[in-house]
């Protein structure tokens, strides 16, 4: 294949897909909620027709069969696995069943020959699945991104090879822009919602770091958090890369 693969874990309704496959990247993509997946192919009826995106309508659990599923009705991008975070808050919720899948299954996907770049995971709470997965069948794509839940995330993504961190405030995607010459694929004007995991690789804003740096800094804002909640009401984002 001439163009490398991106898997959108958490896929919502595309906002990522969208961007990757304006990039020229293929997109597998997973995504829980029917009503959301129902909706994606709808929205990217073309680029399935021609094989640049596939839609696998799971979740991501340590089984493959079926797990229940919270879906929030008063913010959709909280649903999850994991009811901790699918209800969080007093929101409103459904509590549906649908099919999951282990990492290493989401892997018979690809196609021979196909090269995974990019690990894109935000399935509020789940990530870990997606490490272990990962760890488990060796599957180490130059650049991983996960939702920063956890300081063990990092570790994880350590034991797996990836020498270079970044720690990237999503609230503040929208005044990010694609550099043009690119450093990622090709050049794509594109406008980050608020939904958007922003942009990946070298396009990431910021220095990449080593681990300690990183987590010097990540447990900063933890410390910040616990005593001043008010000022780190951003979430965030961890970036890692393969410097060799």
């Amino acid at each position: 294949m001439a163009e490398p693969l991106i898997l959108d874990i958490g896929m919502h309704l595309g906002e990522d897909t969208e961007f990757y496959l304006k990039k020229g990247f293929r997109v597998l993509a997973v995504e829980a909620n029917p009503s959301h997946a129902a909706a994606c192919r709808k929205a990217f009826g073309g680029a399935l027709a021609d094989g640049r995106l596939r839609i696998v309508e799971a979740a991501i659990a340590d089984r493959d069969g079926h797990v229940e599923f919270y879906v929030n009705l008063d913010k959709d991008d909280w649903s999850s696995t994991d009811p901790e975070y699918g209800t969080r808050a007093g929101t409103r919720f459904e509590k549906i069943t649908v099919p999951c899948i282990r990492f290493e299954s989401l892997l018979g996907y690809v196609e021979p020959g196909e090269e995974v770049y990019y690990v894109k995971s935000d399935i509020e709470g789940g990530d870990i699945d997606v490490l272990r997965g990962m760890l488990r069948c060796g599957c180490r794509p130059r650049y991983s991104s996960f939702e920063a839940h956890s300081s063990l995330y990092a570790c994880y993504l350590a034991v797996l090879g990836y020498d270079r961190f970044k720690l990237t405030n999503q609230n503040l995607n929208w005044a990010q822009r694609c550099p043009d010459p690119p450093r990622e694929g090709r050049y794509a004007e594109h406008v980050f919602g608020p939904h958007s995991s922003g942009p990946f690789g070298e396009e990431t804003p910021g220095a990449w770091m080593k681990l300690d740096d990183f987590m010097e800094l990540f447990m900063t804002l933890e410390r910040t958090r616990r005593l001043e909640p008010a000022l780190t009401t951003a979430w965030y984002d961890i970036h890692a890369k393969k410097e060799a």
